[in-house]
């Protein structure tokens, strides 16, 4: 009987072409470890005063408005919305000037008034929030914010009584015989629960050296109007020349006494 033999060959080929290829590293990608004998590279340190250089750098900064070129804005075209302002001012309208940041760019305009406030800052006494329960509303502060366009910027603090409330200001420059009033906006976030915050802004360019400007703050929530007008005396500010470096004398109010019930002061 003859034993045929198959052939091997062809069977070790199909096994080495399934076993799974071994990847080889790319000849780019570089090894993590050096081979040994390879001569190694030393490190210098030498600092910059061997080579006569400055160890450090030293820049001198100077505490000055800087001075800008006109040729850096001349062809510069400027929105409406940045040269002149529609906030509220003595009469209903606002100053038609330049804005002080552009004017701050060319020549420096130099005021000739100021409004200097004739009363303490309620905010900053300690009895600020006492206030606040008594009155349901108090003036928290306000200053010139503008001493070009003598624009004034300030705070109400009333009494959370109620969701609906609203603040208006009520200001005369001269002694109450004529009277307007400015609604104050409600300042965002500043709820702590016994209080909110409203602020306003308005513009008294219209104001000559001696006259005076008076304030007093409304608030009325559920049907029924507070008053906060300094205890009678109002939130007066007097309108001087800005060379005056002395004293001033506070011009009172002709006719006027502190006053519990003070509403009739403004007819």
């Amino acid at each position: 009987k003859e034993v045929t033999e198959e052939p091997v060959q062809e069977d070790q080929e199909d096994d080495e072409q399934d076993r799974p290829r071994k990847l080889r590293r790319c000849s780019s990608l570089k090894s993590g470890k050096t081979p040994p004998g390879t001569p190694g590279r030393k490190k210098g340190v030498r600092f910059a005063d061997v080579l006569g250089l400055d160890l450090a750098a030293v820049r001198t900064f100077l505490d000055e408005v800087p001075k800008v070129p006109t040729s850096a804005y001349s062809d510069l075209v400027f929105d409406d919305i940045f040269t002149k302002d529609t906030s509220p001012s003595l009469y209903g309208s606002s100053p038609t000037t330049t804005s002080p940041v552009l004017a701050g760019l060319g020549n420096i305009v130099r005021p000739d008034r100021m409004l200097v406030p004739m009363f303490q800052q309620p905010g900053g006494r300690p009895e600020f929030m006492d206030l606040v329960r008594d009155r349901q509303v108090c003036l928290e502060n306000v200053i010139i914010h503008d001493p070009i366009t003598l624009c004034l910027r300030g705070t109400v603090r009333v009494r959370n009584l109620d969701f609906h409330k609203s603040v208006h200001i009520r200001y005369s420059r001269d002694s109450w015989h004529t009277f307007s009033d400015l609604q104050a906006l409600y300042v965002d976030g500043s709820c702590d629960g016994f209080s909110d915050k409203f602020s306003f802004s308005l513009y008294c360019h219209t104001l000559k050296i001696g006259d005076k400007l008076e304030l007093a703050v409304r608030f009325q929530c559920k049907g029924t109007q507070f008053w906060d007008n300094n205890a009678g005396s109002n939130y007066c500010f007097q309108c001087l020349p800005m060379t005056m470096t002395t004293g001033y004398v506070p011009i009172t109010v002709a006719g006027s006494s502190p006053s519990h019930d003070w509403q009739p002061a403004f007819y």
